[in-house]
């Protein structure tokens, strides 16, 4: 019931939904590697995931430096 801690739920939340889709993206490019029948064909789509990779984990460190600041002043 404490709006400071239902804030910091709300941060945490969303950086754990980040790490989350980049974790995604990072094992579905790595299982559709490992089929030499597919990977030709899949090469499209692991291009578009690496790309959402790099997307997920820079917003992520965005946020996790956003959440950080956010956190130390809450603590004063």
């Amino acid at each position: 019931g404490h709006l400071s801690d239902e804030a910091e739920l709300k941060q945490i939340y969303m950086l754990q939904k980040l790490l989350g889709d980049w974790h995604d993206r990072i094992t579905t490019i790595s299982l559709l590697q490992s089929f030499d029948n597919i990977q030709t064909h899949a090469e499209p789509v692991i291009t578009r995931l690496k790309k959402q990779d790099n997307v997920l984990l820079g917003s992520a460190k965005i946020y996790l430096n956003k959440y950080s600041h956010w956190h130390a002043n809450q603590q004063k």
